[in-house]
């Protein structure tokens, strides 16, 4: 079944389902066992819960015997034959009636316990042996499955499929539970192409795949990351089969969409696991938390992770953790700091992963301080800062112009004996590259090589744009060679990156130049490019360049997403259009791309420009509204709309209502600041002197 080829999704239908109709209360579901198991070759098992599963009748072992006791009888019987195998590798029996009284379970149990202990070489030896006399087994399919299974868990996958081989027979090829163990040992170790491949092979020999099957092999092409269209084929397959679709089936469907990053379509499943009155497990609760998360929906994230807690389930840190993501990825900090609250409430201690989705928080908001708070307390309870959270915080100390701090938080690094991995080095080299210190960014560059730090082709772009911004760039091709050379194919951002620099000095010949090189190497302009380009169109005032390239966008079949918006948005914020950047908010808000912190600063912005202060605070509290937590970009922008509203007194209240939130003013701030109260001052001296010029003719906001 090939992963890329055109599937149709039968049954699935194209409407968004509602956040109520996702979200009702579900009828208990009774778990209890049937008085009685039916009659015939079958009895009922139910997980708890509440899925039910049916398996073989031969895997009950008999009642009246403690578990306790059916060991050691088991160990009794076979007890001298494993040993034969142990000492001698074969087994030479003296009286072959005693072992053929021997019920199936007990050499079931043997084999079992063998794989459990590691031994499934003696496990082999038995199956092989028993297999070969032909006459002790009622039935070798179970046996063959533990077995497999336990090979699968040791990776010895080409061993399984050895082994098997003594099952498939001219008139059979391999019997339901073999061949379905067979398919989770390859799910289980990243042979998911190999599943599909068997459960094809399967249909071919008349074998009909049960729940099981498809369990295992939605579980491998998960976890192997396939593309989820092949996973909406196998549900396909599943509805015209006609088969009954368990409550474990359709749990495993609600965490592949969401890890496929498809919230809709895995709400689509929760609802049909309703339907049949079957219950979520928390692992489908936790998908869909993270996918409503990274899709920036924390409303339904929320109402999720209480409905986890109605249907009995008690949060973990992981689960705390999975609703903190979707809040920090936002933004949204009160919220944020509410989650802290409550994992301490429930007794919890927050962990590593905890810690880092703050830090990651506050430095992505620009509040140095707040984030270096979270990393000192992190060390004093103990939960050590691993690489990630060091390299936020160099990010952080980075993108604010304060490069020392990455270089310190680099040789802190080093002395708590944390190596410096490739995403570090990455990172102080684009440091190094972003203030001008070409010559430290290339000494790091070889220093990687010399560590045996491989370099990818982030490396080569981090580099390259240290040469673009050092105004080098005639040293630009050679590295695009050598990084060719290196092994590395030049990707989507390498071009992003000569592009915005050769955008940005007028080159736009040699713009066009490298997209026809794009599209010549097979390289698909991502939004990135899109954004880079109307960026550029719209700083260089060329709106109508900026609005065709998005319209371009849209037709090439690239969904634009907040970041082009916020590019075209910035286009007319800086020009003072304020109408134009308002629509370009609702346009985003239509296609469902929810208000975000940078699109509503370049508002405020476009409103400072125009010299419309009113309009700027308004959209400051629809920000607090919506519980967006303001910048020190916001609170300067701010800033600069009173003085162009010449509303200079309300400048210093504005300035300290900045600290009190937690942002740390960036020197335009203070320089505002200092200029606002000086032309108060010699306002309040000489009101004729200052009755036309503002502090803004004297520096460039």
């Amino acid at each position: 079944m090939a992963s890329g080829a055109l599937m149709s999704f039968a049954g699935i239908p194209t409407p968004i389902p509602t956040i109520s109709s996702c979200l009702r209360l579900r009828a208990a579901y009774a778990t209890a066992l049937p008085a009685s198991a039916p009659a015939g070759d079958t009895s009922s098992s139910v997980n708890s819960d509440g899925n039910k599963r049916f398996f073989v009748k031969r895997w009950t072992r008999p009642v009246e015997n403690s578990p306790h006791k059916e060991a050691a009888i088991a160990w009794v019987n076979v007890g001298p034959l494993i040993k034969q195998l142990e000492e001698n590798g074969n087994v030479q029996l003296k009286n072959a009636g005693s072992f053929q009284n021997i019920p199936d379970w007990q050499w079931r149990f043997a084999l079992k316990r063998l794989c459990e202990t590691r031994k499934t070489d003696i496990a082999c030896r038995l199956l092989r042996w028993l297999h070969s006399e032909n006459n002790f087994l009622e039935s070798y399919d179970i046996a063959f499955s533990i077995v497999v299974n336990g090979l699968s868990k040791e990776g010895r996958v080409k061993d399984a499929f050895q082994l098997v081989e003594l099952l498939a027979t001219d008139e059979q090829w391999l019997p339901m539970a073999t061949c379905n163990a067979l398919i989770e040992a390859c799910a289980r170790n990243g042979l998911a192409e190999k599943s599909l491949e068997l459960l094809n092979r399967m249909r071919q020999h008349g074998l009909q795949p049960d729940n099981v099957t498809y369990s295992v092999v939605i579980q491998g092409c998960t976890k192997a990351k396939l593309d989820l269209g092949t996973m909406l084929k196998i549900y396909d397959d599943m509805k015209t089969e006609k088969l009954e679709v368990d409550g474990k089936l359709y749990n495993d469907l609600i965490v592949a969409c969401a890890i496929g990053c498809d919230a809709d379509r895995a709400f689509f499943f929760m609802e049909r696991l309703q339907a049949g009155g079957f219950e979520p497990e928390m692992k489908a609760f936790m998908a869909l938390i993270q996918v409503l998360g990274q899709c920036g929906r924390t409303t339904e994230a929320e109402a999720i992770f209480e409905e986890m807690k109605v249907f009995g389930f008690v949060p973990n840190v992981r689960a705390y953790n999975a609703l903190l993501a979707a809040f920090t990825r936002k933004g949204l900090m009160r919220q944020a700091e509410q989650v802290v609250q409550a994992i301490q409430m429930a007794g919890l201690n927050l962990n590593e992963r905890s810690y880092g989705l703050l830090i990651d928080a506050y430095a992505r908001a620009g509040r140095l301080e707040q984030a270096m708070c979270i990393f000192e307390s992190m060390k004093v309870v103990g939960v050590k800062p691993n690489a990630f959270i060091y390299s936020r915080l160099m990010s952080m100390f980075r993108d604010t112009g304060q490069w020392e701090g990455s270089i310190e938080m680099l040789r802190e690094m080093q002395e708590e004996g944390i190596p410096p991995n490739k995403h570090v080095y990455n990172i102080i080299i684009d440091t190094y590259g972003k203030n001008g210190q070409l010559e430290a960014a290339l000494r790091v560059f070889e220093n990687m090589k010399a560590e045996n730090v491989p370099r990818d082709v982030v490396t080569w772009n981090s580099l390259i744009e240290a040469c673009c911004k050092a105004e080098r760039f005639a040293q630009v091709p050679a590295l695009y060679k050598r990084m060719q050379e290196d092994g590395h194919s030049p990707s989507a951002h390498t071009f992003n990156i000569l592009i915005n620099h050769l955008g940005s000095h007028g080159d736009w010949e040699t713009v066009e130049d490298f997209l026809r090189e794009m599209q010549n190497m097979g390289i698909v302009k991502n939004e990135v490019t899109y954004t880079t380009l109307v960026d550029l169109y719209g700083r260089s005032g060329r709106f109508q360049d900026a609005v065709r390239c998005f319209e371009s966008m849209q037709a090439g079949g690239v969904k634009p997403n907040s970041a082009v918006f916020c590019a075209l948005a910035n286009a007319y914020a800086q020009q003072g259009m304020c109408e134009q950047a308002v629509n370009v908010f609702r346009d985003m808000e239509k296609v469902g791309i929810e208000p975000n912190l940078t699109m509503l600063n370049l508002l405020i912005n476009a409103f400072s420009v125009a010299g419309k202060y009113l309009e700027a605070f308004a959209v400051f509290d629809y920000m607090r509204e919506v519980e967006i937590s303001p910048d020190v970009v916001t609170y300067t922008t701010l800033m600069k709309a009173l003085i162009k509203g010449r509303r200079f007194e309300k400048v210093p209240e504005l300035f300290e209502e900045m600290v009190s939130s937690g942002c740390k003013p960036d020197e335009m701030a203070r320089d505002m600041l200092r200029s606002a109260v000086r032309f108060t001052e010699e306002r309040q001296r000489n009101p004729e002197a200052t009755t036309t010029a503002t502090p803004l003719e004297y520096w460039k906001v």
